[in-house]
């Protein structure tokens, strides 16, 4: 799952719309709707204030298994 299908499933959860999220976050309606329909790119300050806005947050892991040098 990517972060754009993170961020829809817990809107769909919370039972948000784009509009919400807009005013949760502080951007627009058009920028939100350009973010989920890959129009726009997230950046560190836009997946900021979305993970806060749902109560999610970011984690990665590796797919493979050795240690990476």
């Amino acid at each position: 799952m990517n972060f754009t299908e993170a961020v829809v499933e817990a809107m769909e959860k919370l039972g948000l719309k784009k509009s919400d999220l807009a005013r949760a976050t502080g951007y627009s309606y058009q920028y939100i709707r350009d973010l989920l329909n890959g129009e726009r790119r997230w950046n560190e300050d836009s997946i900021n204030k979305v993970c806060h806005a749902l109560g999610i947050q970011v984690n990665f892991e590796f797919e493979r298994e050795e240690q990476i040098k």
